[in-house]
């Protein structure tokens, strides 16, 4: 889908995603409500606990978590920016008020905001690329002139002119291929849809082979008009849409690049960028179908075999030849802060703990990723404190996070 805003055009879905967490909360209320299945209690406690936990599928409310989705959803707030720190401040407030122990805990990631993202055909001619996102008419959200360039999270600054090799989804697979074929991608830039795998593994593949630069693209064959009707419509991308994304390697290591093993707080030491094992090699950049067809449609070299062939109108090439590209991010990296909200719903045994969570931070607006999840959680943290507040106390700790 595209990463701009989407609302809710059907309520019961936001009601149906309260439900699903709800249910998952077995360990809290108890086992599912069948009184043939549920298992966990004494024959004495089975009617009792039938009830909570129809009291409990009784209170989330679609119109609530439209609300409160559509709040989550009125700016951009990328992760480590002052509109992340806003959206995390309502969160503790809305746990507080459901009767949470609520905060914020403040930790201090390694993380690139881009300053300039430029691609350009060099060879058979000039042409400007890395065009943006185009504006919808019926989403006035796609106008918000707030929404910053596409880029992937974690690539490194460069800037690279070489001939460009199309290697498919770019798995291990895909570079056998090419090898047998007789074509390298050493000194190369190469371009990869997306699918079959992690960006970030393609990212690294990338860089074993020798490619000076990655170019990622959703093609319509997968994520696009061939696969359905496309946004505002349907569901897939439209030929302008751009998938943005992380390309740090988490295979590696989890969490801040700088600081494996231990919590990012602000005290943390540190490693230095060089050092960082997660962080990629090479600069990588994410462009729409429309982009991939002008570098496609200038590549030569022998035709791809069938399963290469994506959805564009045109007959894929390996490449090198014919198409020729000029690769220049430029990343500011910093240490930013990261804003986890932490609520905390105390049970009767306090060291025991059943632990939800998502994050908050999105690449723009956010609604299906992460703010459809926020929104469910936020329910569920609602309905809960209502059931405290009629006298019922939950046997663990139920944080939310």
């Amino acid at each position: 889908m595209l990463k701009t805003k989407h609302h809710i055009s059907n309520p019961r879905i936001a009601v149906g995603a309260c439900a699903a967490v709800i249910l998952s909360l077995a360990a809290v209320a108890g086992s599912a409500p069948d009184s043939s299945t549920i298992t966990g209690f004494a024959p004495a406690r089975v009617a009792a606990e039938q009830k909570l936990e129809e009291k409990l599928r009784a209170i989330p409310d679609a119109a609530h978590a439209e609300s409160d989705l559509r709040h989550l959803t009125s700016e951009p707030h990328m992760a480590g920016t002052e509109a992340s720190r806003r959206v995390a401040e309502w969160l503790r407030d809305q746990y507080r008020s459901f009767g949470f122990d609520a905060e914020i805990v403040t930790y201090s990631a390694w993380l690139p905001q881009p300053r300039e993202v430029t691609l350009e055909l060099t060879k058979p001619e000039n042409k400007k690329l890395a065009s943006p996102e185009q504006p919808i008419d019926v989403d006035r959200d796609s106008f918000d002139k707030r929404v910053g360039p596409a880029f992937n999270l974690y690539s490194p600054s460069g800037e690279v002119t070489a001939p460009v090799v199309y290697v498919n989804y770019g798995t291990q697979e895909d570079y056998r291929v090419l090898a047998s074929s007789g074509v390298h991608v050493e000194g190369k830039i190469i371009l990869a849809r997306y699918g079959k795998g992690y960006r970030g593994i393609k990212a690294k593949l990338a860089y074993e082979h020798k490619a000076l630069a990655l170019i990622l693209f959703s093609d319509p064959k997968d994520d696009g008009n061939v696969a359905g009707e496309t946004y505002p419509n349907g569901p897939w991308r439209p030929m302008s849409g751009i998938q943005r994304g992380s390309i740090i390697y988490t295979q590696a290591y989890p969490g801040d690049p700088l600081t494996p093993s231990v919590a990012a707080t602000p005290a943390a030491k540190r490693l230095a960028p060089a050092d960082a094992a997660s962080l990629p090699r090479i600069p990588t950049m994410p462009i729409n179908a429309q982009d991939a067809s002008v570098i496609l449609a200038n590549l030569g070299g022998q035709a791809v075999p069938p399963d290469w062939q994506g959805g564009l109108p045109i007959t894929y090439h390996f490449g090198p030849g014919g198409a020729e590209v000029h690769v220049k991010l430029v990343m500011d990296y910093q240490q930013r802060p990261i804003y986890d909200v932490i609520a905390k719903l105390h049970g009767t045994s306090d060291d025991e703990w059943v632990v939800l969570g998502n994050h908050h931070d999105a690449w723009v607006f956010g609604a299906a990723d992460p703010g459809s999840g926020t929104a469910a959680m936020l329910e569920t943290g609602r309905a809960l404190g209502e059931l405290v507040r009629s006298g019922w106390k939950p046997r663990r700790t139920i944080v939310i996070c």
